[in-house]
């Protein structure tokens, strides 16, 4: 890098026979003017293909260079032709040129900020380290001058005096750079631009010692910065990575010299210090007006800093609330969904993916009739309706049965809530809870309270329900209703010789003998060996003898207890009636008391 090699001829400047006065620095200012013109060149090329913003920017910087190469030019030319040099000439207006233009060129520079309290901490911080800068340039180079002439007067104490105040500026300037710096490929031009600034501030104010017994070469020193300036003008030159799209944003910024307005606090009051120890009381009074700039904008910074950390704290707190929030719902047993206007899921929690056998994911962007049972879906869309037209506030609940992955029927209450019209959700929210199992269990302990436990078949109150249901039936295509009551006649004297496992056996082959004969749900066992049948006829009673024939029959071959062939009998009662009033509890009682007769004539 050109930037590179050249910087070593600042030694030369500085302790190399070139870095004598002559002429007033004029062979320091021919080695100068070259790295001038090479910055501004670069400068200038790179900004057309730059930003709006960026080209801005870099144009002003590149004029405000060129500023200062064209005084340094005339003033060479001058003490080329003339040994003599005036105090004043047309050269000074290039040169405080300079410091507006320069500014201006910085605080153009793109620059992105995360709200007003992040712009306003970049001015207060700016703010502090001008001021803390300013109270040494104060001190060393404007009082000074304002001792000699208060009056401000004309010539050459206003001449001199323009200097050091265009130095206040060039502190700002370098507060605007190092308090913003970019991420990224353009960090390390501001970062050199940042130097240029300092060796240029470095420089002015070691002119401004020319005059005081010092026991080195101040204005050997002051021309080595200025040439220095001039390197590192033409390092972040080249540097430069212009952006020609102005809509492209820095990712992120944050501001590397943090410590730089504690420096410059810590300055500002140990100079107030050493003044008011060593110094004169309007010295001191001059310096205390500054303090106190100094002292509010501090005392402002920290009340923003402050109200930052509450509203930091505040939004930490309010984002721990809502992961809280978050983290109920990913592991509660309940799954909410949220659908859209097209109702299509729009958000799945993990229960509800879960219970739909999807992996997370999965769900979004499905229409919800894709997962809901075929039958149930016109359901849930009424509901809506009726929700919608009742008002978005208004939640109602109804059961809907989903279809999961493997085809599986899965039973759900579910809650919904219309909140189409709330902004933050604009859309439906169900609220989703299994209760297949739960279901299952209660459909489960009906089965057992209506149910023998050993054969399966229908107990005594759900054959008085079916029986009074086909009572009710008779007219209407049936004209008669018969009970018959078969008891095993061999069940007490097996059950008490083989013993229970033998009864049980005998009755469980017997109700199985009697269901490939009849329905299951007009077979009932109603006590320990007797069993219930429900006939209904339309033909005539005479059937009725028919079926009690073939019920006999089944009780003619052996059965097979515990592998040994027994033989068993079974007596029967009927009861019909053709009387839809009939009562189901008194034809089955009929039944038992036909069945005692039968019993009795064996």
């Amino acid at each position: 890098m050109l930037s590179i090699g050249i910087a070593l001829l600042w030694l030369v400047l500085i302790l190399g026979p070139l870095a004598g006065d002559v002429h007033e620095g004029g062979w320091a200012s021919l080695l100068r003017d070259p790295m001038l013109l090479v910055a501004v060149a670069i400068a200038w090329s790179r900004s057309r293909l730059a930003s709006f913003r960026q080209r801005l920017a870099l144009r002003l910087i590149a004029l405000a260079v060129a500023a200062v190469l064209v005084g340094e030019l005339l003033w060479a030319t001058h003490v080329l032709r003339n040994p003599v040099m005036p105090r004043l000439g047309i050269w000074d207006g290039f040169f405080l040129a300079y410091f507006p233009l320069m500014l201006a060129g910085v605080l153009a520079l793109r620059r992105q900020f995360l709200s007003s309290a992040d712009i306003a901490r970049f001015v207060l911080d700016a703010l502090i380290v001008s001021v803390g800068g300013g109270m040494f340039v104060w001190q060393f180079g404007i009082a000074p001058f304002l001792a000699a002439d208060p009056t401000f007067g004309v010539g050459e104490n206003l001449l001199s005096l323009a200097y050091p105040i265009g130095d206040l500026l060039t502190l700002v300037g370098i507060a605007a750079v190092l308090l913003r710096l970019p991420v990224g490929a353009t960090r390390a031009s501001h970062l050199l631009l940042a130097a240029a600034l300092i060796a240029s501030l470095v420089g002015d104010l070691s002119w401004l010692f020319r005059g005081a017994d010092l026991p080195i070469a101040v204005n050997r020193l002051a021309r080595g910065f200025w040439y220095l300036q001039a390197v590192f003008l033409v390092a972040a030159a080249e540097n430069i990575r212009p952006n020609p799209r102005p809509d492209v944003l820095l990712i992120s910024e944050r501001g590397t010299a943090t410590a730089l307005p504690y420096l410059a606090l810590t300055a500002g009051y140990g100079l107030f210090a050493w003044a008011a120890l060593y110094g004169s009381l309007e010295n001191v009074r001059d310096l205390l007006a500054w303090a106190s700039v100094l002292t509010f904008a501090v005392v402002i910074r920290q009340a923003l800093a402050g109200r930052e950390n509450a509203s930091l704290l505040l939004r930490q707190a309010h984002l721990q609330s809502e992961n809280r929030l978050a983290k109920l719902i990913e592991n509660a047993a309940e799954g909410v969904l949220v659908l859209d206007r097209q109702m299509a899921v729009q958000y799945a929690s993990p229960a509800a993916s879960h219970l739909f056998g999807l992996a997370s994911g999965r769900a979004l962007g499905r229409p919800i009739a894709s997962l809901l049972h075929p039958d149930d879906a016109e359901s849930l869309s009424l509901k809506l309706h009726q929700l919608h037209s009742a008002g978005s506030s208004r939640t109602s609940k109804l059961m809907l049965r989903f279809t999961a992955s493997d085809g599986a029927i899965v039973l759900t209450e579910t809650s919904l809530s219309d909140q189409r019209e709330d902004p933050a959700l604009d859309g439906v929210v169900l609220n989703i809870r299994d209760v297949t199992a739960h279901h299952a269990l209660e459909d489960q302990l009906r089965h057992d309270a209506l149910h023998d436990a050993l054969t399966q078949l229908p107990g005594r109150e759900l054959f008085l329900d079916r029986t009074a249901g086909a009572l009710a039936r008779i007219g209407q295509g049936i004209d008669q209703v018969a009970v018959v009551v078969l008891e095993i006649d061999q069940y007490r004297l097996i059950n008490d010789s083989l013993g229970l496992p033998i009864g049980d056996q005998l009755l469980q082959l017997a109700s199985e003998r009697l269901r490939s004969t009849v329905a299951s749900n007009t077979l009932a066992r109603v006590s320990d060996s007797v069993f219930a049948l429900l006939f209904e006829q339309s033909t005539g009673a005479a059937a009725f003898t028919i079926r009690v024939d073939a019920l006999q029959s089944l009780f003619a071959t052996a059965f097979l207890l515990d592998g040994k062939p027994v033989q068993v009998s079974a007596s029967i009662g009927l009861a019909a009636s053709a009387d839809a009033g009939e009562a189901a509890a008194t034809l089955l009682q009929n039944a038992d008391t036909a069945l005692v007769l039968a019993r009795a004539d064996g």
